[in-house]
């Protein structure tokens, strides 16, 4: 079936462009010169496979195929590592481009794998657990009479991104920029900032390097 830019070649039938006389195969077979071509066997896997010889001046045409010369080249840079998964210790092969973007030393096969390892207490937002020292606290009278002021405070806008209550589809947090595990400044004002869920994510997880919106608990109690 003929595309919206092509015609039926005159010789063959078979589609190609409206700017061409004859198909490509067509072409070729009837401008070809077999005296210009030669023979050579792939030292990778053995397939005999036709190279122009104008390729031999220039030191080309020793592999059939891009993957027979990338295995066959002794002098090709490997740009793969091999190293084990975290969690179920299986050994794999990683390309060096991961390796340098990866976030922390650990390795994963396979995406199932890293969803298991990242559960409970490895989790980048693991804070805890909803303990019954949590439960009380987020259902205590000091708690709900300092959530009003925070949302008053910051005009119900994420702090970090800017945007407004009544334009987001998600819901919005409170956050604690010094750790829940401070009691003293669990309900204090100046520790709860407004930011929206995906900000609140951001904040809790590896990629969040500015650390505005975390101080470190242990430096406070210091």
């Amino acid at each position: 079936m003929l595309g919206p830019n092509q015609k039926p070649c005159p010789d063959c039938g078979r589609p190609m462009h409206r700017q061409s006389r004859r198909c490509r195969a067509c072409y070729l077979r009837q401008h070809e010169r077999p005296n210009s071509y030669a023979m050579r066997r792939c030292p990778t896997c053995g397939k005999t496979f036709r190279v122009h010889k104008s390729h031999f001046d220039r030191g080309q045409g020793i592999y059939c195929s891009r993957s027979c010369a990338r295995s066959g080249s002794p002098t090709r840079k490997k740009t793969r590592q091999l190293v084990s998964c975290d969690m179920c210790g299986n050994h794999f092969e990683k390309h060096l481009s991961e390796i340098r973007k990866n976030v922390g030393d650990k390795h994963f096969c396979s995406p199932e794998c890293w969803h298991a390892f990242n559960q409970g207490e490895n989790h980048a937002e693991w804070t805890g657990g909803n303990t019954p020292e949590r439960q009380a606290f987020y259902s205590s009278r000091q708690w709900k009479e300092v959530v009003p002021k925070v949302w008053r405070r910051d005009c119900a806008n994420c702090q970090r991104c800017g945007v407004r209550k009544g334009d987001y589809g998600g819901s919005f947090h409170i956050h604690h920029i010094v750790s829940f595990a401070v009691e003293v400044l669990r309900s204090e004002l100046p520790n709860l900032v407004l930011l929206c869920e995906e900000c609140h994510r951001w904040v809790h997880s590896n990629e969040y390097i500015n650390q505005d919106l975390i101080r470190d608990a242990h430096a406070v109690v210091a």
